[in-house]
């Protein structure tokens, strides 16, 4: 078109000498090279295969869905229970379409739920003697999830409180410390890579005028202000059901998306409890809160220093799609003997494979519309 052409012939100019119209104020943001492996292997295919642009760029979009694909299908062969939740999560239109794209977010979320499916397996099996191979792989997935936005779920790694420590540690010490050092490595060598490309940057420029140091300062020096940020920030997002509709995003699904968000959501909380596949202990299920809150507001907080211009005093940037890795946490705190005994579970995993196809191909006609 004639919007690409011209813009096109600006590509070797600086954008100061672009057209106005031409202009992007966006910036490609400074996330780990591990998480684009897939779509630059698709792309590199598509180039020996001598494809063209269009070919180029769909390929590296499609082998990002299939690693995607292929990390979820294993999170759930590594989880012991609730796996309808887990399932019915990864497979939202809007989480697919995410992967399906060069987004990084799909697979952050896969790779959280690997980490997340390796300490239930773990305390599902109520071994004092722990796998090694599982021991190194929930490490490792979670040293690569510290690796994805500034470290902004190492709460996360909370859930290993849901273990009981004391017998494990003591019966695994040699092997814990052994796979630790492994994780540590991981997380090093990746953040390594970064320094020496120099895509380390603790401010991102996408917010505007921003400054994390002077950022940090401002909150030291005015802490009831900041805490007036977040507390407004928790009424217009979290608090804020028009917030939430994102996880069905109007750009993707059309002007009725948030109709069809009601009924997901409806939906989804009837799977939540009728999974009785595992009921948690009042104690576990308050871990699993505290990690979703703590999430949560450093998530908030990280956002506020790296991407909002200094005093802000709304937190800007926050995106819904950044819960999915703790909506399943939250999400496995609702089902209850209380509510739903185990033999008077109604819905199969059949049933919910159905409904989920049913719901993507409502929205896939909703895209299309």
């Amino acid at each position: 078109s004639e919007y690409y052409k011209i813009k096109y012939e600006y590509q070797e100019n600086t954008i100061e000498n672009m057209p106005e119209e031409m202009r992007s104020d966006s910036t490609p943001a400074n996330y780990n090279d591990i998480y684009f492996i897939a779509s630059a292997l698709g792309i590199f295919i598509a180039r020996i295969l001598n494809g063209s642009m269009a070919d180029i760029f769909v390929m590296g979009r499609l082998c990002n869905l299939i690693l995607y694909i292929f990390l979820i299908r294993y999170a759930l062969k590594l989880l012991p229970f609730k796996k309808n939740i887990v399932f019915i999560i990864a497979s939202m239109p809007m989480l697919l379409a995410l992967s399906a794209s060069y987004s990084i977010d799909g697979l952050g979320f896969a790779i959280a739920m690997i980490f997340v499916a390796g300490i239930l397996k773990i305390y599902d099996e109520k071994n004092k003697k722990l796998d090694s191979k599982l021991l190194l792989i929930t490490f490792a997935s979670f040293a690569i999830l510290l690796s994805y936005k500034f470290m902004a779920y190492i709460f996360l790694g909370l859930l290993i409180f849901i273990l009981p420590l004391k017998d494990i540690i003591k019966e695994n010490k040699k092997q814990i410390i052994k796979t630790f050092l492994i994780a540590f490595g991981i997380l090093i060598l990746l953040y390594t890579i970064q320094f020496m490309k120099g895509s380390i940057s603790v401010s991102d420029q996408r917010g505007g005028d921003t400054n994390a140091v002077q950022q940090i300062k401002y909150i030291v020096r005015n802490p009831i202000e900041f805490a007036k940020t977040m507390i407004n920030t928790l009424n217009t997002h979290y608090l804020n059901y028009s917030w939430w509709t994102n996880l069905h995003m109007y750009i993707f699904f059309g002007e009725k998306s948030s109709n069809m968000f009601f009924i997901i959501l409806l939906y989804y909380f009837y799977v939540a409890v009728s999974d009785t596949s595992k009921n948690f202990n009042k104690k576990e299920k308050g871990l699993l809160i505290i990690i979703y809150t703590l999430t949560m507001l450093f998530l908030t907080s990280v956002m506020y220093v790296t991407f909002n211009t200094i005093g802000a005093t709304i937190v800007n940037g926050v995106q819904t799609r950044y819960m999915y890795i703790v909506l399943p946490l939250l999400m496995f705190t609702i089902s209850s003997d209380k509510l739903i005994r185990k033999e008077e579970t109604t819905i199969s995993s059949s049933n919910i494979i159905i409904l989920q196809m049913i719901i993507l191909f409502v929205s896939t006609i909703q895209t299309i519309i």
